[in-house]
């Protein structure tokens, strides 16, 4: 009894810590995710199959072969489209399965799982010092709720990402420009979008110049970190493929992908208001571009979020936006953390509960037909 009676306090201690709440809203959200993808076994499939649907299977290819030439079969158009798939998330699942006795596919889940938690425990205190605690905890439940949120679960990049996000919004903070380099160069090497990260980082860095804070000249070469690392593997595709626009030839080998400024977009917003879409893909992407995106840009304007905040959430809004390819585009969002900021301050504390309650229906629909139907491609 004396020994639990000692217990208890230094429970409650780390139950108070501020890093409980969002690890626990984090965690909660990959269970469930995992309990999903559990449920969508098919007789005769394996659990990691499904941990590998879609962008996974490249990354376990890569992974596991690296960027070699590929046979033209199947959905392979074009000996090199993997090269569209950036090397931080398949290399460093390979890494970590060299080291442990896990397999690839694992390795890469758990890295999904971990990183995510990560963002989420820096994304809630980076929030927290200005909106406080209440906000905090909705955008970041909000946010690991998401309905694309399922794919953090899996082998694929976006967990890495938003933790590459998490980092240096939180690194800019503390005027931490190490971190904010680091990150910002590992993000760059993560995915196509890594390279906005230079925008918030721009914010701060002139903003820290102008009012002579130390070693502010240090932000602005941390400014180059991200778009420098897109710049090395651009050219690196672009020898690999003997062509400057190798990147984007590989998209539209391979996805029919490319930027046309926003047409598709339009197009599906007016099938959308109109009811004559039959795609599920198309429909769903725009409801969540639309509903998340769009409006929480507009919530957290009026929140009056920082404006390295806002101006990184439009610029993913607006790289969603002008991509030719709907489907995997929204889940992008989720790198947009502003969004969720402006959706967390204006809904009133009763409706929290069904607001989530709405979100995790919206993830469990989107990995129900991600995994059982085959018929929406996150």
């Amino acid at each position: 009894m004396h020994a639990l009676d000692g217990l208890r306090p230094r429970l409650g201690r780390v139950a108070r810590h501020w890093t409980m709440v969002p690890l626990s809203i984090s965690m909660a959200s990959r269970l469930m995710a995992l309990l999903l993808a559990w449920m969508a076994v098919k007789p005769g499939g394996t659990f990691g199959y499904v941990l590998r649907a879609w962008d996974g299977g490249w990354y376990t290819a890569i992974g596991t072969h690296g960027y070699g030439p590929l046979p033209v079969a199947g959905n392979t158009f074009h000996p090199l489209q993997h090269l569209v798939f950036l090397p931080v998330t398949p290399y460093s699942a390979r890494i970590l399965s060299e080291l442990t006795p896990l397999g690839i596919v694992e390795a890469g889940a758990l890295i999904s799982i971990v990183t995510s938690c990560i963002a989420g425990v820096l994304l809630w205190r980076v929030v927290e010092r200005r909106f406080g605690q209440e906000v905090a905890t909705m955008a970041v439940t909000l946010l690991m709720f998401s309905p694309h949120s399922f794919v953090m679960s899996m082998f694929y990049s976006d967990a890495i990402a938003l933790c590459g996000v998490a980092c240096v919004f939180w690194g800019l903070d503390r005027r931490w420009w190490w971190l904010v380099a680091l990150a910002g160069f590992v993000s760059g090497l993560t995915r196509p979008t890594g390279f906005l990260l230079a925008l918030p980082v721009l914010i701060v860095a002139v903003r820290a110049w102008r009012a002579r804070e130390p070693h502010a000249w240090r932000g602005l070469l941390a400014v180059t970190a991200a778009p420098g690392a897109a710049a090395l593997w651009w050219l690196y595709v672009a020898h690999r493929t003997g062509s400057f626009t190798g990147y984007l030839d590989m998209q539209k080998a391979g996805w029919s992908g490319g930027v046309d400024f926003g047409a598709t977009t339009l197009k599906a917003i007016g099938r959308a208001l109109t009811w004559s879409s039959t795609d599920r893909m198309e429909a769903a992407s725009v409801v969540v571009l639309v509903v998340v995106g769009v409006v929480g840009l507009i919530l957290a304007r009026r929140a009056g979020v920082p404006p390295e905040w806002w101006w990184y959430s439009l610029a993913i809004v607006l790289m969603i936006a002008v991509n030719q390819r709907q489907s995997s585009g929204p889940r992008y969002l989720m790198a947009a953390f502003a969004v969720f900021v402006g959706w967390a301050r204006v809904i009133p504390k009763v409706l929290r509960p069904a607001a989530v309650g709405v979100a995790g229906a919206a993830m469990a629909g989107l990995a129900f037909l991600t995994w059982t139907t085959g018929k929406y491609a996150p």
